[in-house]
């Protein structure tokens, strides 16, 4: 009797703390998940206006994006993983609708609604090249790491990716000039 009752409370507990489930499932309701990814856009967009308002701050002081400022660089990487999941959703219109508001409202009147489809074209198109440049860099290490090319054509491909992530800072320049 006392092994029943321990057993009986033990599932009770389980139960209660989600851990077992009778035979109904849990489902997210769509509603849901489409509200959660609305927050994170709107989110991704105040993170990435922060960084902008920081990089424009120093890029007016500079006359340009130094990349040799350690503060611009920590605000570009900043930026850049505000932005990654813009590539893949620049075609979902509420997306991207939540991005821009949440873009706008953290920038402090950079982002407008005269510019705000400029700016978040060129936002997508830094991160799809930023995104290429990781990979290519990638691709250099692991094949110096397997040792399946060459040293020279695997330092060609770093010396490409590198070109790449270096052009990010000149698609960062171009996206500050914007708000000139």
């Amino acid at each position: 009797m006392k092994k029943l009752i321990l057993t009986a409370t033990a599932a009770a507990m389980l139960v209660s703390c989600g851990m077992l489930k009778g035979n109904s499932t849990q489902t997210t309701a769509p509603a849901a998940t489409a509200t959660s990814t609305l927050n994170n856009s709107m989110q991704a967009g105040q993170n990435a206006g922060v960084a902008l308002k920081a990089l424009y701050a120093q890029y007016k002081l500079d006359g340009k994006f130094d990349s040799t400022n350690l503060t611009n660089v920590a605000n570009a990487m900043s930026l850049l993983s505000s932005i990654a999941d813009l590539p893949s959703n620049y075609k979902n219109k509420e997306y991207i609708k939540s991005f821009g508001m949440g873009l706008a409202a953290a920038s402090a009147g950079l982002v407008t609604p005269s510019n705000q489809t400029s700016v978040i074209s060129n936002l997508s198109n830094l991160a799809t090249q930023y995104a290429a440049g990781q990979q290519a860099v990638a691709n250099a290490s692991q094949q110096q790491q397997t040792q399946q090319q060459t040293t020279t054509a695997g330092l060609g491909s770093a010396l490409n990716g590198i070109s790449s992530i270096a052009s990010s800072a000149n698609s960062i320049n171009t996206l500050l000039s914007l708000f000139k």
